[in-house]
């Protein structure tokens, strides 16, 4: 499986389910549902090369599972 493979799926679903912290720069969690299954669904219709529609549905949906809803840099100490 190519290193890069959720790559193309996870920046089309990153305009719209996450967003960049301005003072740390981490990636977090917008919550927008509607985005994420938008994602899953481009995922599926346009599967990465090599690829079932569902193995590109997991690769999308596990990179962002992996994306924190709060900032690790950001705390009350701030």
């Amino acid at each position: 499986m190519d290193a890069d493979y959720p790559a193309k799926g996870v920046k089309f679903a990153r305009r719209n389910t996450a967003s960049e912290c301005e003072n740390h720069g981490y990636v977090t969690d917008n919550l927008d549902i509607g985005a994420l299954e938008e994602a899953v669904a481009s995922a599926r219709a346009n599967p990465f090369d090599g690829m079932s529609a569902d193995d590109a549905e997991a690769a999308v949906r596990d990179a962002l599972n992996d994306i924190g809803d709060e900032c690790p840099g950001c705390d009350s100490r701030d």
